[in-house]
């Protein structure tokens, strides 16, 4: 697996424990597979808008054998998550302000 960048180690260190955590914007999976890894997560939602990048951090799953305790989605933002899947925290890194902004807005589970 490709070494973590010092933003990306941050990340890592600073994610509570969860049963499902969503890593919007997961480009090529590392962040979420180290989550697995490290059993930061139990499972792991890898969303990404570009199909390229959700099917490499798919691959990097499937070689780690994590690919049983994620499902890596195409998507928008948060509007892959079905309405019974109940995240404890979700991951948005990596892009603009008002990107994330516009995620979250549209994320229908938010308080």
């Amino acid at each position: 697996m490709n070494k973590l960048s010092d933003r990306q180690k941050h990340l890592v260190e600073n994610t509570k424990e969860a049963s499902i955590t969503v890593d919007v914007g997961c480009d090529h999976g590392i962040i979420g597979t180290t989550l697995l890894k490290e059993n930061k997560t139990k499972f792991l939602i890898a969303t990404d808008i570009s199909a390229p990048s959700a099917k490499k951090a798919k691959i990097l799953l499937e070689k780690c054998g994590l690919a049983s305790r994620a499902s890596v989605r195409i998507g928008d933002g948060l509007k892959t998550i079905k309405d019974d899947e109940i995240p404890d925290q979700i991951l948005i890194a990596g892009m603009g302000g008002k990107e994330i902004c516009h995620i979250l807005e549209n994320y229908k589970k938010i308080c």
